[in-house]
Parts: structure tokens; C-alpha cells; sequence
């Protein structure tokens, strides 16, 4: 019996052992090494945060950047895409992010371009997208350009009013891991947009440092707090 349960410990451990060795080898599509995140759910003292933590980390960070994802489902929004083949609604992972919020994150562009301070608040609204939403819509033409429809007619989401928000494709990205590196399920892809287009209170701040991230914990919260000492931040 011993034996027998020996046994069943050593397979269960080398079963954990091999999902461990996977997961080390799934690329994430960013690097994390050297980024420290800190998550805040925030007024409108969000400008003013992000100048301090510019200043207070600079000395060790290349950027600071905000992103927020929407990890339930429900909130993700459905588009319409016209494609060659006619329309489509899907509902990719739906990603806000500032304008060096990729840099921060080295994501990987495979063509156009990331977001900058183009893409203001009064500018015509524009979206990055991923490898995998690309090649979904417009196999083997360029994404750069295309049109997005965001239906605003819960009783037909093909239709196209008045009030119809449209968004430009600018860039695309290398796919990112936005759940978990075991997800492996197949999905309808990604898209960013502007933080400066479509502000969130919920952010989460990304800020890539030359030595260790942990050193700078204590100059992420001094920015935060000296801003807003009564701002709770979470997931540092």
C-alpha cells in the first residue's frame, strides 16, 4: 500500500513538474522582466498620478504606463467587422491602455504604429488590434486602415446608425497573454484603445525599472499617495 501510494505521489508530481516546464515555455508576448504593476481604481487625479510617478521613479524607469482589462467576460463589447467574406460580430478581449503603455510592456509591433499623443481625446477614435483578430478579418491583407463598428442597436448589430461610433485600425500588436499563460483556449483575439479616447477609473500602472521592481514599490506608492493619500492601492 506504501508503495502503491509512493507511486501515486511520484506520477502526480511529474505530471505537475512537465505543466510547470510548459507554462515556462509559453510566450507571453511582453516582457516582464524588471516592470512593477500597481492597480488603483481612481478619480480624476489620474493625470496627476502619472506626472508623479514619471518623476519619483524616473531615475529607474524607462516608462510608466495604464492599462485596464476587462477579465469578466460580460464586459467585454461586441464589434462588427466588415471582411471579405461579409459581416461578422465577435467579442474580443477589449484593452485600454495610454500611449506608452506597450513600450512599457514591449509588446512586439508588426505593423503601423503604437498610440501617441495623436490619439487625443478630440481625435478621430483609433484601435490597435492583434495578430489573431487580424488574421480572423482580414486574412492576408494588411489590418492597417480598416474600420471598426461599435453597434449601439441591441435589436440589430448589423445596423449602422447616426450615432454609430466607427474606429480606425492603426496598428497591430504580437498577441499578449491578457488572462493567464495556461489559457489555451481559442479566442476571437484583442483590441486596445486610447486611454485618452476611452478613460477608466480602474488602471493598472506598469512601470519598468533597471534594477529590481520591488525597490521602487516604495516610490510608486509615495506618487500615488502624495496625490491621493486616502487612494487604496491593490495587486502591487
Amino acid at each position: 500500500m506504501q508503495v502503491a501510494f509512493a507511486f501515486v505521489l511520484l506520477i502526480g508530481a511529474g505530471l505537475l513538474f512537465a505543466s510547470f516546464r510548459r507554462i515556462l515555455a509559453v510566450d507571453p508576448g511582453f516582457e516582464s522582466t524588471h516592470v512593477l504593476t500597481a492597480s488603483v481604481s481612481m478619480p480624476a487625479s489620474r493625470t496627476a498620478i502619472s506626472r508623479r510617478l514619471d518623476v519619483s521613479a524616473g531615475k529607474s524607469s524607462h516608462a510608466s504606463a495604464h492599462c485596464r482589462r476587462s477579465r469578466r467576460p460580460g464586459r467585454r463589447i461586441r464589434f462588427r467587422y466588415r471582411t471579405r467574406a461579409g459581416e461578422s460580430i465577435v467579442s474580443p478581449a477589449r484593452v485600454v491602455a495610454s500611449s506608452d503603455y506597450m513600450q512599457a510592456m514591449r509588446a512586439r509591433l508588426v505593423g503601423g504604429r503604437l498610440f501617441d499623443d495623436r490619439d487625443g481625446d478630440t481625435a478621430p477614435n483609433v484601435a490597435i488590434v492583434d495578430q489573431t483578430l487580424a488574421a480572423r478579418f482580414w486574412p492576408g491583407a494588411s489590418a492597417i486602415g480598416r474600420r471598426l463598428y461599435r453597434p449601439d442597436d441591441p435589436n440589430d448589430l448589423l445596423r449602422v446608425t447616426p450615432t454609430t461610433k466607427t474606429f480606425t485600425v492603426v496598428g497591430v500588436i504580437a498577441p499578449m497573454k491578457l488572462e493567464s499563460l495556461a489559457d489555451t483556449r481559442a479566442t476571437a483575439g484583442a483590441y486596445y484603445f486610447p486611454l485618452a479616447q476611452q478613460p477608466e477609473r480602474t488602471l493598472t500602472f506598469a512601470v519598468r525599472t533597471d534594477a529590481d521592481p520591488a525597490m521602487a514599490s516604495h516610490a510608486v506608492l509615495a506618487a500615488i499617495q502624495s496625490v491621493d493619500p486616502e487612494l487604496p492601492v491593490f495587486d502591487l
